[in-house]
């Protein structure tokens, strides 16, 4: 216990002592920083790392490896302190300044006259005083040599030929040092300076001078040429004042064009390091006075003339010698310049005759102008000539413009008379104005300003412009009638020809065809006529607001019949058109509108040339231009059915039986008059009650137009139908003729009892020479309903023979012009039909026929009977999915037809079936057809079966058909599926085709037959 005490003793005593060392240590870190930081600060400028090679830089061969240099940091190190400021701005203009410390005999002077004189003058480094500030100047132009852009230095003294350069700008840099900290401050932190005589800004130039993301100041060059250098406050205030400023600043400026000597082409300028003079050359008031091109056209509304402006604005130190080649590189054949000389012609100031005339100030010289050839490579400015071998341009020469005059040539252009070229081709027309500048005596050429302006001849004639309509009457038909039964049909044909256009139409046309590319069919064209008189053209020029009629003598109107050889008017005229207007070809002008009004005649004998209900009436609108076809519309096409020449409807059947009576004159089945005294006979229940109009209009009535009386009017019950025993007529026909007044004027009965068609003409039945319209009536009943399933019955009338206009006009000979009727009728018969998959018989050893099995189907039917001429169908389907093979019949497929009722068939094999069911070829017949195109000797896809008589099937009672196909390929890989299928279809003995019932499928795999 005392031994640990002792050491516990022993470490406190050491502790005391090592906390009395470090108080000591914290005292001498104060001291010392409170030193240096009361030293004045220096900033390391040095940016090399300090390094001493070691023997780590030297490879085994003493070689020196290191990449860095070896440096110490002495006093010079620490020495100044550097601020640069750059400024990237718009005019490029760039300030660099340096500050330095002054030694200790600088900063009393400086301190002693901050005190002695207090300024607020910016620092002028312009003044003689100041000029030892500035260090250097120079000049840097750009030109091109090549497609490479060159940059050029001037220094002062030098003498240079600049007339290479593409413009006047020059770059004016000045470096200057060593302006006191605290002179700036003084100064309101602002260095200005003028730049020398010759300089020109245009523009006053404003820039921020900014470090990194901090603005130290800002820049202003006026347009007096005046630099003024503006430091922001922050940065003067870290300024220390026995600091420096050492820098540079550049201006993007332009040689002043009028300072340059004429006689010379030269410009001397006076830097305050020495002279510098530019050479521009003798022509530098073309080379560099600037002008600029601009062109506009406008068509005039009511003519082909075209008036072109070119407007010139000459810079700000003017331009010499200007020179304006105008050409047209596009539409050029479509276009010619008006009243321009091909000698040069003085320009006149104002407007006379379409000549082309110069608008300027009145004291300046007129310019010249003269037509002549395109331009060329050797003659980029063509000259005069006297005979002009290509297409034209022309030129137009200024020998001064002033600075900024603006001057302005009108000139005119003619489209020529080709307005189907403008509208079918689509041309632009393009003009181009390309100014140039060239001394007389030099053969230097310098491009100026370029414009180009396209004109578009628009005729845009579409449906927008051209339209055709029917005008419709009060009662909204698109026809009215006259006393005689004509069709009177009003039609307008319109040209909106809208002010988008640019053209004018010159020998319109407008032209109205029956018979042209879309026509009425020429049966009907004997009885349609254009009514003469009605033809009115209606105008609206674009400045008036309402239409004017025209009509009678006041227009010119062709006609002709099948082409257009235009002459005096004939009624079996199919074409027209309205050519001129007061004795003059029309013109249409861009806002115009016309159309055109005419009336259209049709006679009603058109139903009886097309021997038909309905007729279509269509003509064809077109524009013309002269004799060339601008375009053709076809928008309303004249409907007319009003005719029924035979109309047949059919009631539903009777729910009971009916008696008919009869009044009127009676006539047998041979048309000959029947005196027996029967009055009346039964239709019976479930019979059919037809009625056929003949010779009426559309509303059912009689409007005398037609005699029908030695028409052959036919009537047929089961049109179509295999089986022709399925319906027939019961009793009387009843036969009603009726007046224009739609009164009955007599009724006649025709035998037909027991018929399944007949056929008469009304004259013979008594009914001669006349225009009555004529109703028919009578009834069909149906024959054995229990054989039949279910059947459409078709009856058809027809008219065949003359039929004429009036009751002895005009004859039209008609061939079967019908009307039908159908009747389905639903028999007790029925039958059903599916197929099943028997089982499948792999093939025998060694087989030569069947050596890829068999498969067996089941065709299973039921029902109450098989009719005679009943077919039934084995077919082979289509393989078309996934796993599906087909299969073949061959001559043998059919194993045999079984009747009876073959129980559990799943589970027995074809050598189970019973012999004594199976019926013999008595029954049926067999055919093999290959309608799939199957390849190969006896490869068959169906068989047909068509039934020889009747096979009647009693209470569990059916009809078994088996058949065997091979199949086309067996699986063979291990457990793939094979899919082979086959369809049964019926054809009943009213069926048009087969219907498919059913179909069967059955499946083999790879490996495990």
């Amino acid at each position: 216990m005392q031994e640990y005490l002792r050491r516990l003793l022993e470490d406190k005593a050491r502790l005391k002592k090592w906390k009395k060392i470090m108080i000591a240590l914290s005292c001498i870190v104060v001291v010392c920083t409170v030193y240096a930081l009361s030293l004045p600060a220096q900033t390391l400028a040095c940016n090399k790392e300090e390094h001493t090679h070691t023997a780590e830089c030297y490879d085994e061969n003493n070689a020196l490896i290191c990449e860095k240099e070896e440096h110490t940091h002495t006093d010079d190190c620490n020495k100044q302190e550097e601020v640069n400021e750059a400024n990237e701005q718009e005019e490029s203009t760039v300030v660099k300044d340096e500050s330095e410390t002054l030694n200790n005999d600088e900063q009393v002077n400086k301190k002693t006259t901050t005190t002695t004189e207090t300024t607020t003058e910016p620092f002028d480094l312009s003044l003689d005083a100041n000029k030892d500030k500035i260090t250097d100047i120079q000049f840097t132009y750009k030109y091109k040599k090549g497609d490479v852009e060159q940059e050029q230095i001037v220094k002062p003294n030098e003498n240079v030929n600049v007339s290479t350069q593409d413009n006047l700008n020059m770059t004016y840099k000045l470096w200057f040092k060593d302006i006191s900290a605290t002179t700036l401050k003084d100064c309101g932190g602002i260095i200005k300076y003028q730049l020398p005589e010759g300089f020109k800004i245009r523009n006053e130039i404003q820039n921020n001078i900014v470090e990194g993301n901090n603005i130290r100041g800002t820049m202003n060059v006026n347009t007096d040429g005046l630099v003024t250098i503006t430091y922001d406050t922050t940065f003067l205030s870290g300024l220390q004042n026995n600091h420096t400023l050492t820098g540079s600043f550049e201006v993007e400026a332009q040689i002043d064009m009028n300072k340059i000597d004429s006689s010379t082409g030269k410009i001397t300028i006076t830097t305050p390091k020495g002279d510098i003079t530019l050479n521009y050359g003798l022509d530098y008031m073309e080379h560099y006075g600037n002008v600029s091109v601009d062109k506009m056209c406008k068509k005039e509304a009511t003519s082909n003339y075209i008036k072109y402006t070119i407007t010139l604005t000459a810079g700000d130190d003017g331009c010499e010698n200007v020179y304006v080649v105008d050409q047209f590189t596009q539409g050029k054949d479509l276009v010619n310049y008006v009243n321009i000389n091909k000698y040069e012609t003085s320009l006149n100031p104002s407007e006379n005759n379409r000549d082309p005339y110069e608008t300027r100030v009145d004291n300046l010289q007129a310019g010249t102008i003269y037509k002549t050839n395109l331009p060329s490579s050797d003659q980029i400015i063509p000259n005069a000539v006297t005979d002009i071998t290509n297409p034209e341009s022309f030129v137009w020469y200024i020998a001064k413009m002033n600075p900024k005059e603006v001057r302005q040539l009108t000139y005119y252009v003619k489209l020529k008379d080709t307005t189907e070229i403008s509208y079918n081709s689509y041309k632009n027309v393009v003009n181009t104005a390309q100014a140039y500048s060239k001394k007389e005596s030099s053969s230097k050429v310098y491009s100026k300003g370029y414009k180009e302006f396209t004109f578009t001849p628009t005729i845009n004639i579409d449906t927008s412009v051209m339209k055709k309509n029917i005008v419709r009457q009060d009662d909204n038909k698109d026809y009215k009638k006259d006393n005689d039964g004509n069709y009177l049909v009003n039609y307008q044909i319109e040209f909106n020809y809208g002010s988008n256009n640019k053209v004018s139409i010159k020998e319109f046309q407008f032209r109205d065809s029956l018979d042209n590319d879309i026509y009425t069919d020429p049966k009907m064209l004997p009885y349609i006529s254009f009514v003469k008189d009605s033809v009115v053209l209606h105008v609206k020029k674009a400045s008036e607001k309402e239409y004017k009629e025209y009509k009678g003598t006041d227009i010119s109107v062709g006609w002709a019949k099948g082409d257009d050889n235009y002459s005096t008017y004939k009624e079996d005229s199919t074409r027209f058109n309205v050519y001129k207007l007061n004795n003059e070809l029309i013109t249409i002008n861009p806002g115009d509108s016309y159309y055109v009004t005419y009336t259209l005649k049709i006679k009603p004998e058109v139903y009886a040339a097309m021997q038909s209900d309905s007729v279509t009436i269509k003509n064809r609108y077109f524009s013309y231009s002269g004799d060339k076809q601008l375009n053709r519309v076809f928008n309303d096409k004249l409907i007319l059915n009003e005719r029924k020449w035979v109309d047949k409807s059919v009631a539903e059947p009777t729910t009971a039986e009916e008696t008919v009576n009869m009044k009127g004159t009676k006539y047998n089945y041979q048309l000959n008059e029947d005196s027996s005294a029967e009055q009346s006979f039964k239709v019976p229940a479930g019979s059919y009650k037809y009625t056929v109009d003949i010779n009426k209009t559309d509303e059912n009535k009689t409007d005398g137009k037609f005699n029908v009386t030695g028409v052959t009017l036919k009537d047929t019950l089961g049109k179509d139908v295999l089986d022709k025993d399925v319906m027939k007529y019961v009793g009387y026909m009843k036969i009603m003729a009726y007046d224009t007044q739609d009164k009955v004027v007599g009724t006649k009965w025709v035998n037909i009892d027991k018929q399944q068609s007949f056929n008469l003409k009304l004259s013979d039945i008594g009914w001669k020479d006349n225009c009555y319209s004529y109703t028919f009536e009578y009834y069909a009943t149906p024959n054995d309903l229990s054989s039949l399933t279910s059947a459409k019955v078709t009856n058809k009338f027809s008219l065949n023979g003359d039929v004429k206009r009036g009751v002895d006009g005009e004859t039209f000979t008609f061939t079967d012009v019908n009307s039908t009727s159908d009747v389905t009728l639903e028999g007790s018969y029925n039958l059903n039909i599916n197929k099943q998959a028997w089982y499948y018989e792999k093939p025998k050893q060694n087989a030569t026929e069947w050596q890829n099995g068999k498969h067996y189907w089941v065709i299973e039917v039921n029902g109450s009977k098989i009719r005679k001429d009943t077919q039934i169908k084995d077919e082979i389907s289509d393989a078309s999915e996934k796993d599906e093979i087909s299969s073949y019949l061959h001559n043998d497929s059919l194993v045999g037809v079984y009747k009876g009722d073959l129980k559990n068939l799943s589970n027995k094999k074809i050598e189970d079936l019973p012999e004594n069911l199976k019926i013999g070829k008595d029954y049926y017949t067999a055919e093999y057809k290959n309608s799939k195109g199957f390849s190969g000797y006896n490869n068959y896809s169906e068989l047909v079966l068509t039934a020889k008589k009747d096979i009647d099937l009693q209470e569990n009672e059916k009809i078994y058909i088996v058949v065997k196909t091979e199949p086309k390929e067996l699986p063979t890989e291990y457990r793939a599926t094979s899919i082979y299928k086959n369809s049964v279809f019926v054809k009943h003995i009213n069926d048009a085709d087969f219907t498919k019932y059913d179909e069967a499928s059955q499946e083999l795999y790879g490996g495990i037959l």
